[in-house]
């Protein structure tokens, strides 16, 4: 059966109506299409994860190493999936892993030249991905307004994340 082009009905959320449950519904549809497109482009073409590309592309854009720890709270991923791209990455000379000073259970991960060069090609293959499914059918103003809605969903998030942190305190 299928649902509005889906292979998979939507999952209805109580409380919510129609405009709100259609608004999620067509976000996480959206997403997940998109971010299925590039991790497919990105495996046929360069043999990486988007997951991957968005690490390398963490330690090249920090200019530094970090441990595993740092790079699974940064990148919101499990500190195992982190290990897995780690182990992925490794072999292929894109990152290098080293004992964390005075920490020796610690381990740091940094990026190589290889790496460096790997992600160049990896961003360009995002950047026509992204044009292709996700800007080319807006104008500049739609745009603007989905980056506002994105930067005020980023905001609560955040705001919210940071009250768990400190509600403790107050």
């Amino acid at each position: 059966m299928e649902y509005r082009g889906r292979a998979l009905p939507p999952v209805r959320l109580p409380g919510l109506d129609f405009v709100e449950q259609t608004c999620w519904d067509e976000f996480l549809e959206s997403s997940i299409q998109l971010f299925a497109a590039i991790d497919y482009r990105l495996k046929q073409m360069m043999g990486l994860t988007l997951a991957a590309v968005r690490l390398l592309n963490y330690l090249d854009v920090s200019n530094g190493s970090f441990r595993k720890s740092q790079l699974s709270h940064a990148l919101m991923l499990s500190p195992s999936r982190v290990g897995q791209l780690i182990r992925h990455l490794k072999p292929q000379q894109f990152v290098t892993q080293s004992a964390t000073p005075n920490d020796p259970l610690g381990i740091r991960v940094s990026i190589t030249d290889t790496g460096r060069a790997r992600l160049e090609a990896a961003r360009q293959i995002v950047a026509e991905e992204v044009r292709a499914h996700y800007l080319g059918g807006m104008s500049r103003h739609q745009m603007t307004m989905l980056t506002d809605s994105h930067r005020r969903i980023n905001l609560r998030m955040q705001l919210g994340a940071m009250w768990e942190t400190y509600k403790d305190l107050v």
